[in-house]
């Protein structure tokens, strides 16, 4: 019964690691009378968009851009200062609301600093690899440092 249990699992998990195909949450519980696995579709569940942050940098000063999950887009800016907006997102089971808020509220971690050049970062601290927030950084027309991104996209 374990071999089949098992096998049962590796294709749950097997069909939820291809997004593209199906996205779901796989839980299992094992108790005195076996394991019970369950799999949920996945839902997107947004936070609040975070207000505009904006900061002064230096002339030839870097932007480093570091998000671990989210997409990042390059905009230019009007003000003439740098400009960072984080719009966080998790991907959780489609009736988990309030473990999404959890980790939304607990396990995301977003930054934009400027100390010898600007730094924009998102993190987590936990949670599950659905958590993450789609950055928006603009930069002005005299923009003449250099611009590094990274997007470990996991």
């Amino acid at each position: 019964m374990k071999a089949v249990l098992a096998s049962v699992v590796a294709s749950l998990v097997g069909v939820c690691a291809v997004p593209a195909l199906v996205g779901c949450a796989v839980s299992c519980i094992e108790d005195a009378t076996g394991s019970k696995c369950t799999a949920k579709s996945l839902k997107r569940f947004d936070g609040a968009a975070q207000p505009v942050q904006t900061l002064e940098r230096a002339p030839g000063a870097p932007v480093n851009i570091d998000v671990l999950y989210g997409s990042v887009l390059v905009q230019r800016s009007i003000s003439g200062k740098v400009e960072v907006q984080f719009s966080p997102f998790v991907y959780a089971g489609y009736d988990e609301q309030v473990s999404a808020n959890q980790q939304l509220a607990q396990n995301l971690r977003t930054s934009a600093t400027a100390a010898g050049g600007v730094t924009v970062s998102v993190q987590r601290a936990g949670g599950t690899n659905g958590l993450g927030a789609n950055t928006v950084v603009r930069l002005p027309d005299d923009f003449d440092g250099t611009l590094t991104v990274v997007n470990h996209g996991d």
